[in-house]
Formats: C-alpha cells, sequence, structure tokens
C-alpha cells in the first residue's frame, strides 16, 4: 500500500478504518468558467459556484432559451468532464 498516494490510499478505507478497494487512478476535477457570460447573465465573474446550489442557480441563470429550445446551457456535465455529476 506503500506505493500509493495517501489520500487515495485514505478514500479506499470504509469507516471501520480497514481498506475495503484498491486505488486504481486518481484525477482532479475542476471547473472552468466563462467570465464574459457570468458577467452578461449579471453572476460575479471573478467568483465560481461554490456549492452545488451555487451551480445549480448559475447553470439556470446561464441557460438561453428560445422558440424551438436552447441557444445555451448553463452546464452540461456531458462535455469534457462526463463524470463530473457523480461528485
Amino acid at each position: 500500500m506503500k506505493k500509493f498516494f495517501p489520500a487515495t490510499v485514505e478514500e479506499a478505507m470504509g469507516l471501520d478504518k480497514k481498506t475495503c478497494g484498491i486505488p486504481r487512478s486518481t484525477d482532479c476535477r475542476l471547473l472552468f468558467w466563462n467570465k464574459d457570460l457570468f458577467r452578461e447573465a449579471g453572476l460575479d465573474p471573478e467568483k465560481a459556484p461554490a456549492a452545488w446550489e451555487d451551480l445549480r442557480q448559475a447553470s439556470i441563470r446561464l441557460t438561453k432559451k428560445n422558440a424551438s429550445g436552447c441557444d445555451r446551457i448553463g452546464f452540461h456535465t456531458e462535455e469534457g468532464q462526463a463524470h463530473f455529476h457523480i461528485f
């Protein structure tokens, strides 16, 4: 287990501190935001959403609808960070 990065080993432990898995990989999730579009939607372009509810509210404000659907979707998990929604 010493070969693994400590943070991944900790995530593989159960509440009883027993190892219940071995890390296969690790990554770092991040969020990019378009400051111009935040500004346009009346959001602070220097402040990224800090909580899920912040992200939901920003997504609603960033979405632009038209008569036949959407011109812009405020947030979409299937682009780039395809598994972002699991976090």
